[in-house]
């Protein structure tokens, strides 16, 4: 009962920025994210960080609001798993292209 009180009031936080209107900076930088299905079960997921070169660690936590933003709103549960063991370190992050791409699945 816990998790999806939780999930309820993650949800409703999110959905109260957008309607405001708000910026979310990370790392003091403004980005551009996207989420989207991978698999046809939805629980895969990618998401994209345009911009990433700003800062580099503001770029992985816009990566992680958006990917926990799109499990939520996708199962109503924010735990999600990386794919391929990502640790989510700037020294270990490739950007192609100033877009910084992660892979995902929500775990709800």
């Amino acid at each position: 009962m816990g998790k999806w009180i939780m999930s309820a009031a993650c949800l409703a936080m999110l959905c109260s920025c957008g309607e405001r209107g708000d910026r979310v900076l990370f790392d003091g930088a403004e980005f551009r994210t996207s989420s989207k299905k991978v698999t046809k079960d939805h629980q895969e997921f990618e998401v994209t960080v345009r911009r990433a070169s700003q800062t580099v660690q503001g770029a992985i936590e816009a990566a992680k609001y958006e990917a926990t933003r799109y499990c939520v709103l996708t199962f109503g549960s924010s735990e999600l798993e990386w794919a391929d063991g990502a640790t989510l370190d700037p020294a270990s992050i490739e950007l192609s292209s100033d877009v910084l791409a992660l892979r995902g699945r929500c775990l709800g």
